[in-house]
């Protein structure tokens, strides 16, 4: 990642907080590192999800929402 950087500031409840204090801890990771992770593994898996859904054909029928003349 390059470029300007924005501050993302969240509350959590204290008994995540420490499960995600331990976890980072045993995992050897840094916060910051790990949530970027998140982040960018959602946002990866919605976009392969998008590009695999097929796309939808025009139809060849009229609109009948459309206004008519």
């Amino acid at each position: 990642m390059t470029g300007d950087m924005r501050t993302m500031a969240i509350q959590l409840p204290e008994e995540l907080f420490e499960r995600l204090k331990a976890y980072l801890k045993r995992n050897n990771l840094k916060q910051k590192q790990f949530i970027i992770g998140l982040i960018e593994d959602a946002l990866e898996q919605e976009e392969e999800d998008t590009a695999e859904q097929p796309e939808t054909e025009e139809s060849d029928e009229p609109d009948m929402d459309a206004e008519e003349e």
